[in-house]
């Protein structure tokens, strides 16, 4: 019996492109926010090639914070550009989804491998590292996944089943980035220099994701409307500003976010020295058993990866019960504080010392509870840019995205120069070739004390604030959710 091909939106193809086009995004984001400072450090062998211990800590700390100055200008800015750009062959929102897959493509194949003779010179390794990186911000601000999701249908069912697909081919390709560590180890087998290997893993991975995801976007049709051709649909500053004042879901949902989304900036940054230092280095030589960070480090990736997996399933079971998306994300941001909580006793007590396997557990438990966070989480984004479009008639998915973005750039950020903090006060130090300490032993003691602190006790304060603002604060009930929903689907259907 022949299958009945779906109808648009609902087709293979727009499934296939909302499932695949965040692929280099992901990739990329999970590499940098995960791995950009320990490259830095660990593996591109800058400070050997300067001779100057703690340049690199130095540089990337630096580096992150200039960044975070130009993101405040910059994302609004792209984001103006996206919401007053005109339809075109490739409609309004595809050509800078296209734009998105090739910069964050070649910024992070180039961050992540550096030419030798640029690491023999300051000046031009700050440039290099500099140019790339704000290559990489500039063009996930170019990512137009959730303007073209609000563009494509207003259907909260269809939408909820994109976002889950999302989310759950997105952690099938991230399976390379979760066992990133262990397979650069596996490589370096052959090749014998850690930080060559690193780079080579890194360039491989961007590769493969850019192209399925060009492939996704291409196969992707973007509606045409009326109203949305001419130049009368110009945003003003005054529309934009007022936009942002009235929009109380947006307002609590952006301060929400930013607490709750630096728990796994915190940890995916912290987690790759907290296991390589405190499970698998002899804290007195400052040797690393390369083959057991290796281990812990994968049974760490699993107990990150199988979460994300099982989230998307258990998250429509969350929305239906509760039946908006910011009351269950409230009831998991409350369940993850008691993990963190119980996980904060155990560091301090010295539990958690006995074995790596006891974080892994928790690490999974954590995980399963914030993975599943994300479904509803994202689209608070888009039901933010619905209460926008409802209120003043105006789309402006593309600045309320830029918000998300920026968002995610400041908590890796943030997090990053956290870390970057507690390394130059150690005066960290690594063998790019060897994977050992080179710095001052006695000091990985405080070191250890200061990430243990990113894992516990933060995750908790900021976990519980973003519980109290979505339980009290987001003002969007089940009643104004349907009201609003009807409202922009009888607009649209009188403007094609």
């Amino acid at each position: 019996m022949k299958k009945t091909r779906k109808p648009y939106p609902a087709d293979f193809k727009t499934t296939f492109a909302f499932s695949t086009m965040m692929w280099p995004v992901s990739a990329g984001t999970v590499l940098i926010t995960s791995f950009f400072m320990q490259y830095l450090t660990d593996y591109s062998g800058i400070d050997q090639a300067l001779g100057k211990a703690g340049f690199a800590a130095a540089m990337g700390t630096i580096l992150l914070l200039v960044a975070r100055i130009v993101d405040i200008v910059d994302d609004p800015l792209q984001a103006y550009i996206i919401d007053n750009a005109k339809e075109g062959k490739l409609g309004k929102y595809r050509k800078f989804a296209f734009l998105n897959i090739f910069l964050v493509t070649i910024a992070t194949v180039c961050i992540f491998a550096i030419p030798g003779f640029i690491k023999t010179n300051a000046v031009l390794i700050c440039a290099w590292v500099g140019f790339f990186y704000l290559l990489y911000e500039l063009g996930l601000a170019f990512n137009t996944t959730m303007p073209l999701m609000q563009k494509v249908s207003y259907d909260t069912a269809l939408r909820t089943k994109w976002t889950k697909l999302m989310r759950l081919w997105i952690i099938v390709i991230m399976i390379p980035v979760n066992f990133f560590i262990p397979i650069v180890t596996a490589v370096d087998a052959g090749v014998g220099n850690l930080g060559q290997s690193f780079s080579l893993v890194s360039i491989l991975l961007m590769l493969v994701v850019s192209i399925v995801a060009f492939i996704g976007v291409r196969w992707l049709k973007e509606p045409r409307s009326r109203t949305q051709a001419g130049a009368d649909e110009k945003l003003k500053l005054r529309e934009i500003l007022s936009m942002f004042a009235k929009n109380k879901p947006l307002i609590v949902q952006t301060i929400a976010m930013l607490f709750s989304n630096m728990v796994y900036a915190l940890s995916s940054a912290v987690s790759v020295y907290f296991l390589k230092w405190y499970y698998a280095a002899d804290l007195t030589t400052g040797v690393v058993d390369a083959a057991l960070y290796a281990a812990v480090f994968g049974a760490y990736s699993i107990a990150g990866l199988l979460p994300n997996f099982i989230g998307p399933f258990v998250a429509g079971k969350f929305i239906k019960k509760f039946r908006t998306y910011s009351r269950a994300t409230g009831v998991l941001m409350l369940v993850a504080v008691f993990l963190y909580a119980v996980q904060t006793l155990m560091f301090y007590t010295g539990i958690l010392k006995i074995s790596p396997y006891v974080f892994v557990v928790f690490s999974f438990l954590s995980g399963l509870v914030l993975g599943t966070a994300v479904v509803p989480q994202t689209l608070l984004w888009t039901e933010s840019a619905d209460y926008a479009e409802w209120k003043t008639g105006k789309k402006m998915s593309a600045l309320i995205n830029s918000i998300n973005n920026m968002m995610g750039k400041a908590q890796s950020a943030l997090s990053g120069v956290l870390i970057g903090a507690v390394l130059i006060g150690v005066g960290y130090s690594v063998d790019s070739i060897s994977g050992n300490y080179s710095g001052d032993i006695s000091k990985l003691p405080d070191m250890i004390s200061g990430f243990g602190m990113f894992i516990t006790i933060i995750p908790v304060v900021v976990l519980l604030l973003s519980w109290v603002l979505y339980k009290f604060f987001y003002p969007i009930t089940p009643e104004i959710q349907e009201e609003m929903v009807e409202a922009l689907q009888a607009r649209r259907e009188e403007t094609q």
